[in-house]
């Protein structure tokens, strides 16, 4: 069923719920005050007789008052015997007990509202008139009443339909220009209605997110196409290399060069395709999250002990300061993270100067979550300003070249974050040089377990599911 004949089945059973409510209450409050003003006649009927019986006792009900046209009376002694009645009185009329309220007797079948007072010198008086009149009205207005809203129903769902197709007809529209966007036409955009409206921020949305895609998609073709660049020169190479070692097998020298530049290359081929196996794990949509305790500062003392020969050959120092906490955290990950933040730094920063690793954590409580902070400051060059806006993509930075580097490190880094659900950015470091902060927030700690009977295998993992593509919907 399509939103529009929902939205016109809705209306117009609205409508009708509306129309029944009101109409009801219309109805019953004219018959009652029809039925009160024919009982208000019938009094002052009944009145006029008493009066007229008291002023002569020989005064006769019969009167040519257009004013008691169709209400008959009845005078009735002590003893119920009928004294006199007006001509339209019906036959076999009996008198009724005395009463303020409206009696409904049946001497010939038809049914009367009547009126009964106590008349001078012990008589009864009764006036009354036939009910099928006052019935047979309330019916026929009923009967208008369910015929208009019969009427108004049925122009409802015409008007409902017409209403609900214009107030759609831009949903209609963009769905038409979606269907209408290829992979070859991504600079599309849809139709957004003017108004600010729902429609309308509804039509912005998608545009947004249509940009969004746009740009993932122009990311991942530059991705590929550096990466079958990067790839498709080292093997030409390695290529060229084995044929010219084929065609100097008879000179060693020449066999041992080419050997050599072949080896070479294939270690370039081996350190890209790590790059590149490094990253897909340490994307979000990757290798599962495993968050175990870890002491941030314990772990980047180890990071900074496997990078200080490197360092030291190049003439720069590396210094850890900050806090100490116990985080709940991807090891690898975030291992992945800082040292490749921390190769990037000491490969840029000139000699004699110094690489400094401050870290600030922020302990999570039961209730809260925290915060982990890591900043890897350098006297580099820093990073031109051209390049910033891509500078965490795959080979956004820098090509892969024959210098052994891939182009990979900061992508990497930051996806190992973004899992986390981090952010990582770059800043210009006051005095000169780069300063990268990874912020990752830390889950609240998790409740204490029961104690466990003996021989179960201990587990201090917390595992959680990475915030990918694949998990998202997962309940």
């Amino acid at each position: 069923m399509t939103i529009r004949l929902r939205l016109t089945l809705w209306y117009a059973v609205t409508l009708v719920v509306l129309f029944l409510i009101v109409g009801g209450v219309v109805w019953y409050q004219y018959s009652r005050m029809v039925r009160e003003t024919s009982d208000q006649e019938l009094a002052a009927r009944a009145e006029d007789v008493a009066a007229s019986l008291g002023k002569s006792a020989a005064a006769s009900p019969d009167t040519a008052d257009p004013a008691w046209r169709g209400i008959f009376a009845a005078v009735f002694t002590r003893a119920g015997t009928l004294v006199s009645a007006s001509q339209d009185a019906p036959v076999g009329l009996t008198p009724p007990l005395l009463g303020r309220s409206t009696l409904r007797v049946r001497p010939d079948g038809e049914a009367y509202a009547v009126e009964v007072i106590a008349g001078p010198d012990g008589t009864t008086i009764v006036a009354g008139r036939p009910l099928g009149k006052i019935e047979a009205g309330l019916a026929d207005l009923a009967r208008l009443m369910l015929f208009a809203g019969l009427a108004a129903t049925l122009a409802a769902l015409g008007g409902g339909w017409w209403l609900a197709g214009r107030a759609l007809h831009p949903v209609s529209v963009m769905v038409r220009e979606a269907n209408a966007i290829g992979t070859g036409d991504l600079g599309r955009r849809l139709q957004v209605p003017a108004a600010d409206d729902e429609l309308g921020r509804l039509g912005r949305t998608l545009n947004d997110m249509l940009d969004r895609v746009a740009e993932t998609v122009r990311r991942e073709r530059r991705f590929v196409a550096a990466a079958s660049h990067d790839l498709r020169t080292p093997i030409a190479t390695l290529q060229a290399e084995l044929e010219l070692a084929a065609d100097h097998g008879h000179d060693p020298e020449l066999l041992l060069a080419a050997i050599r530049m072949a080896h070479g290359d294939a270690v370039r081929l081996a350190v890209l395709a790590s790059d590149l196996l490094r990253l897909a794990e340490a994307d979000s949509s990757g290798r599962e999250l495993l968050r175990q305790p870890v002491s941030i500062l314990d772990l980047v003392a180890g990071l900074t002990t496997r990078f200080a020969p490197v360092a030291a050959a190049g003439g720069v120092k590396i210094t850890v300061g900050g806090s100490d906490a116990v985080v709940l955290v991807d090891r690898v990950r975030i291992e992945q993270a800082i040292g490749n933040l921390l190769t990037n730094a000491v490969r840029e920063s000139a000699p004699g100067t110094e690489v400094l690793v401050m870290v600030q954590a922020t302990p999570p409580t039961a209730r809260t979550g925290g915060t982990l902070v890591v900043d890897v400051l350098d006297r580099g060059p820093g990073v031109p300003a051209d390049i910033r806006d891509r500078l965490f993509q795959p080979f956004g930075a820098r090509p892969a070249g024959r210098d052994g580097r891939t182009g990979l490190g900061l992508a990497t880094a930051a996806a190992a974050v973004e899992a986390h659900g981090g952010h990582l950015r770059y800043d210009e470091r006051p005095g000169g040089g780069a300063q990268f902060r990874l912020d990752v927030p830390l889950p609240p700690e998790p409740a204490p377990e029961a104690p466990r009977p003996v021989g179960l295998l201990p587990s201090d993992a917390v595992r959680t599911v990475s915030p990918g593509p694949d998990a998202r919907g997962a309940g």
